[in-house]
């Protein structure tokens, strides 16, 4: 199945976003071995992750009418392609739910997130062509500490998004104070 999404891939993304794209892959199946989740399915999910990103908002929206998705969601490209990319992904390739989940929170995470979804949005933010600030840092947890680095991914994101004044996803927060409640730190609870 892998070599027919990557076919999909290479009509459906343009060079920079298939460079990424094979990158989370690589990422994720790596993270799967180093913390025991299947690397077949992270492979997968990895190359699955961003496949309806280039497609045009009505597309996506199209793909998504049966969800109950909120409207944040559903009106932003950059949140509404997990879930329809996980759309995409059960339709075409027919993904099981963990693969599809790991698509589809792969933006905005979750609250008790599975160990598939949290390898894919780790390898998303930490892939070999990710350069923006903090990734050497991500990177360097990553290599022992899985939840930590989620929620180091998940609170770099949502400083951005205050610093550009921009809304933070509710999804984000519930999962940031899920990770630290899961580490007894209730004191940084928002």
């Amino acid at each position: 199945m892998d070599e027919e999404i990557i076919r999909v891939l290479q009509q459906k993304l343009g060079e920079k976003r298939l460079r990424h794209t094979l990158g989370v892959a690589e990422c994720a199946k790596a993270l799967a071995e180093r913390f025991g989740a299947d690397p077949k399915k992270a492979y997968t999910a990895g190359l699955l992750h961003d496949i309806v990103k280039e497609d045009s908002m009505q597309q996506m929206q199209s793909l998504c009418q049966t969800l109950s998705l909120d409207e944040q969601m559903r009106s932003s490209r950059a949140l509404l392609h997990g879930p329809a990319g996980a759309e995409y992904a059960r339709r075409t390739f027919g993904v099981d739910l963990d693969i599809y989940n790991a698509c589809f929170y792969h933006t905005v995470g979750r609250p008790n997130m599975s160990l598939l979804e949290k390898i894919v949005y780790v390898a998303d933010c930490i892939e070999p062509s990710r350069t923006q600030p903090g990734v050497e840092q991500l990177r360097e947890i990553a290599k022992t500490d899985l939840n930590a680095c989620l929620l180091q991914a998940i609170e770099n994101t949502m400083a951005y998004l205050k610093k550009n004044n921009m809304k933070i996803h509710q999804n984000s927060i519930d999962a940031r104070n899920y990770l630290l409640k899961s580490n007894g730190k209730y004191d940084k609870i928002i």
